[in-house]
C-alpha cells in the first residue's frame, strides 16, 4: 500500500500545475450511433497521458474482483459469456447513467478511504480524473474508479447472489446473473435496493429475463451454448462501415466492434 501511495502521491506532485484550470485540457465531442447521442470530454494528450498514469497505478495496487471483467488488461467478453451461457436462465441488467451518477463525493472517499491519501494528494488525483463534478465519458481512469467508488455495493450484490447460488458479473455499467433463478422479481428488486445507497439506479427499460436462451452483451447464445454476434452489433457495424467519413472516435468505435464481433466468431 505504501508503494501505491507514493506513486499517486508523485503524480499529484508532479502534474498539480494541470489542475489550475482543467477545463481548457477538454474538448466536448458527440458520438451518434444510429440516431443516438453520447457527449464524451476528451482530454488533451497531455491530461490523458497522466490519466493514463493513475489508471496503469489503480491496475497494478488495486486486486480485480472475480466478477469484474472490465477496467483491467486481459479482460475478455468471452470469459464473462462463459459464466453464464450454460445457466438455466440470466436476469440482464444496465445501471442507468453509471458514470454520470458516481458522485464527485463517493470518488473523494475512495481515494481517502480505499487508496488511503492525504486530504491534499487526493484533492489533487480527484481533479485529474474528475471533471464538471463526475466521471466523463472518454476519461482512461473512470472504467476502473466508477468501479471502486462504488464496490462495497456491487460487492453486497455478488455475496447476495454467491449465497443463493447464482453467478453474476459486472462490465462497466452491464450486469448478468445468472442460475437457477426461481424469483428474477425479487432479485431484481434487491439488486435496485443495494445501487440505491450509491446512488444509482437501474435502467428499466433495458432489464431482460432469458432462457437457455440468451442474448448478453450483444452476444446470442442458443440453447446448446453456441454464440452467434447479435443483429444489432452487425447493424451498428454496418452503419459506420456506410459512412463516407468516419470520425477519429468512430474510427475506435468501429475498430473495437469489429475486434469483439471475431473475438466471437472465432468461438462459434
Amino acid at each position: 500500500m505504501q508503494i501505491f501511495q507514493y506513486k499517486l502521491q508523485g503524480i499529484a506532485i508532479m502534474f498539480e500545475n494541470l489542475t489550475e484550470n482543467i477545463a481548457i485540457h477538454y474538448k466536448s465531442a458527440i458520438q451518434k450511433t444510429q440516431g443516438k447521442k453520447r457527449v464524451f470530454h476528451k482530454p488533451d494528450e497531455e491530461l490523458k497521458t497522466v490519466q493514463k498514469m493513475i489508471n496503469k497505478v489503480f491496475q497494478l495496487y488495486l486486486p480485480r474482483p472475480d466478477y469484474l471483467y472490465t477496467g483491467y488488461k486481459k479482460c475478455r467478453i468471452i470469459d464473462l459469456i462463459n459464466v453464464h451461457k450454460n445457466s438455466r436462465n440470466a436476469v440482464v441488467l444496465d445501471v442507468k447513467n453509471f458514470y454520470g451518477s458516481v458522485s464527485k463525493e463517493r470518488v473523494f472517499k475512495f481515494l481517502t478511504d480505499d487508496c488511503q491519501l492525504n486530504k491534499n494528494t487526493a484533492e489533487i488525483i480527484l481533479k485529474l480524473i474528475t471533471y464538471k463534478d463526475t466521471l466523463p465519458l472518454g476519461v482512461p481512469t473512470s472504467n476502473i474508479v466508477s468501479f471502486w467508488a462504488c464496490k462495497s455495493v456491487f460487492d453486497k450484490i455478488y455475496n447476495y447472489c454467491q449465497d443463493l447460488g447464482y453467478n453474476m458479473t459486472l462490465y462497466a455499467d452491464d450486469m448478468v446473473i445468472s442460475g437457477n433463478i426461481q424469483n428474477p422479481v425479487t432479485v431484481i428488486s434487491t439488486v435496485q435496493k443495494e445501487l440505491l445507497k450509491a446512488g444509482l439506479k437501474l435502467n428499466y427499460r433495458k432489464i431482460r429475463i432469458y432462457g437457455k436462451r440468451k442474448r448478453i452483451m450483444n452476444i446470442h447464445i442458443n440453447s446448446k451454448g453456441r454464440l452467434s454476434v447479435d443483429y444489432k452489433l452487425r447493424r451498428s457495424i454496418n452503419y459506420l462501415k456506410a459512412k463516407p467519413i468516419l470520425s477519429e472516435q468512430e474510427k475506435l468505435v468501429l475498430q473495437g466492434k469489429l475486434n469483439y464481433a471475431r473475438q466471437i466468431e472465432r468461438r462459434t
